[in-house]
């Protein structure tokens, strides 16, 4: 992510956590304020890349990374759609950017199934995730 929205070299320095430098922010809160969650680096697994479609896979620390999906659709001047889902607060969605603009958003909570004889229970939905995403997070 940091690769899409660089960072900036006095948080850099001041450190994820902060207190080497007075007035300048803490590396996590300015990686959850520019790239919408703590983690500014992510592995990215490449599911798709043919004709006009690419599609990626990546996990994120509690929320969706949605500054850097703008940011690359306002760059590249295309539309990107961005699903996200987290088990373990039980929430998912799907954002679209067109041009950098968000066009289309949808969030809901994940649908559990009844708990198995283990105490485990799998996501039931909603469609449009279930649908696009591989694993949920959580």
């Amino acid at each position: 992510m940091a690769l899409i929205i660089p960072p900036l070299l006095a948080v850099e320095i001041n450190g994820f956590n902060g207190g080497l430098l007075q007035h300048v922010a803490r590396g996590y809160d300015d990686a959850l304020c520019r790239y919408g969650t703590k983690w500014t680096r992510v592995d990215v697994d490449i599911i798709d890349c043919s004709n006009n479609t690419f599609v990626i896979d990546f996990d994120t620390a509690w929320s969706p990374s949605l500054e850097v999906t703008q940011c690359l659709s306002e760059r590249y001047q295309c539309e990107v759609t961005h699903y996200y889902a987290e088990s373990g607060c039980g929430y998912c969605g799907c954002t679209i950017f067109d041009n950098g603009e968000e066009v289309e958003q949808q969030a809901d909570d994940l649908i559990f199934s009844e708990e198995n004889d283990e105490g485990y229970t799998d996501i039931i939905g909603p469609d449009y995730i279930l649908k696009n995403i591989g694993h949920y997070g959580g």
